[in-house]
């Protein structure tokens, strides 16, 4: 069996008499979306979504949407109204690339319509995780 070596000892850079104050509450009803990874859009949260709408004159790009969650998700256009048009559905581990123009949002809901998550497209092909 092989042996693991102790890890180093780390000394603090600085020290601070202050604790970090916490970012969300474990008791908050919606978790608050990751940080993106490289090669990812940046999340919003479901709450944006009354707030988005499509506009005109974009460039076309491409997103690619990835359900790395354990459920089925659904994938919506948010039209020039803000109303969801559904345009897929991928399984856990799924993924498809969508057609798209910046300057129009989309959203990614549960199986029953519960919103998720918020992505705004970029001006390159990036990846839409939801997790």
């Amino acid at each position: 069996m092989p042996s693991r070596a102790p890890s180093p000892t780390r000394r603090p850079t600085h020290t601070s008499t202050h604790s970090p104050r916490p970012t969300a509450s474990a008791s908050s009803p919606t978790p608050r979306p990751t940080l993106p990874r490289p090669g990812e859009l940046t999340p919003l949260p479901p709450s944006q979504e009354s707030s988005l709408k499509s506009s005109g004159g974009g460039p076309e790009t491409f997103i690619d949407f990835v359900n790395a969650r354990s459920e089925t998700v659904v994938v919506h256009w948010l039209d020039y109204g803000g109303q969801r048009q559904q345009y897929a559905i991928l399984q856990p581990g799924q993924w498809y690339r969508q057609q798209t123009y910046v300057g129009h949002p989309w959203v990614v809901t549960n199986a029953q319509g519960v919103g998720l998550v918020c992505f705004l497209p970029a001006y390159e092909t990036l990846r839409a995780v939801v997790r």
